[in-house]
């Protein structure tokens, strides 16, 4: 007789303040590519850019602005983009 194992994600396993504490910790971890992508391609952003990073704490919004700073073609752009 063999035991089935259901198939759990770690997140079954979180308690809600653990969820949190990941998704902040996630969030943090996307605004910090967006700003080293910035700073490889274009030297150091603006500081006004890491401010306006901090709210965010939408990681598929963060993942979006790091593919622009790797795609944009200049600074400007990508500012005009995270404007919008």
């Amino acid at each position: 007789e063999t035991a089935t194992v259901s198939a759990m994600s770690i997140n079954d396993l979180l308690t809600p303040l653990e969820e949190i504490q990941l998704e902040e910790a996630e969030a943090k971890g996307c605004r910090r590519s967006v700003l080293d992508a910035l700073e490889v391609r274009f030297g150091a952003a603006p500081p006004d850019v890491a401010a306006r990073l901090e709210p965010s704490k939408e990681v598929e919004r963060l993942r979006h602005l790091h593919r622009l700073a790797v795609t944009e073609p200049s600074l400007e752009q990508f500012l005009a983009r995270l404007q919008a």
